[in-house]
């Protein structure tokens, strides 16, 4: 999953479909000067050429922490609230 986060943050997680639990997580502090779609593109690029082919994107900047207070990193079942949310608006 590729998130933006009102922290400014690109994060990449991956995890299991089968166990939220197993999840990792990898933050890219994002400069005023950066380019967002350069650098989204970069890490598409990369899990592309590492032949991940299950990538989400989240719809929307999302908040920092999660519900229990820890650096959200996003799991793939959250990905896909995430989009049912956003097709619903």
């Amino acid at each position: 999953v590729i998130s933006a986060h009102d922290d400014g943050d690109i994060r990449v997680s991956f995890s299991s479909q089968f166990d939220d639990t197993l999840i990792e997580g990898f933050r890219w502090p994002l400069h005023p000067l950066d380019d967002l779609a350069r650098i989204t593109g970069s890490i598409a690029d990369l899990l592309d050429e590492c032949r991940i082919n299950q990538v989400h994107r989240a719809g929307k900047v999302l908040p920092a922490l999660n519900a229990q207070g820890q650096v959200w990193f996003v799991s793939v079942r959250d990905a896909e609230k995430l989009a049912a949310e956003v097709a619903r608006h």
